[in-house]
């Protein structure tokens, strides 16, 4: 199997992620090549990657929409588990609550100031602190 160092691999090879990149998947091909990144002092590589033909490879399926459903639905399955396991009813988690008054209200800070304050909160909890950010 050709071995390249990283950067040096020729143009029509490209990884997993760059497949999927271009929407192209590796079409049951068998790795054509591969990648390392090698160490400074030589040993063993730090990391290695397959590369596939780009030319033999094959345009994503495109998943229907009784797939994309039934993702939907177990995303919404998870969601559901996990607002339980936090200690919340499950009939809550559809509603959407008054968030408050502070919703509309702008920050009080605009954006220049906000390291100032920062700096200003910062000597208040740890005065004896030099925090470098008056400079």
């Amino acid at each position: 199997m050709p071995t390249y160092e990283w950067g040096t691999a020729p143009a029509g090879y490209a990884t997993r992620r760059q497949l999927r990149g271009l929407r192209l998947r590796p079409n049951g091909q068998d790795i054509a090549a591969l990648v390392v990144v090698p160490r400074r002092d030589g040993g063993e590589p730090l990391r290695a990657a397959y590369l596939y033909r780009i030319d033999l490879a094959a345009p994503k399926r495109e998943p229907t929409s009784a797939q994309l459903e039934a993702v939907a639905n177990a995303t919404r399955a998870h969601q559901l588990h996990a607002w339980e396991r936090h200690g919340f009813d499950r009939r809550d988690a559809g509603e959407i609550g008054d968030p408050g008054p502070q919703w509309d209200s702008a920050c009080p800070i605009d954006g220049q100031h906000r390291l100032a304050a920062l700096a200003d909160a910062v000597d208040l909890v740890h005065p004896e602190r030099d925090w470098g950010l008056d400079r």
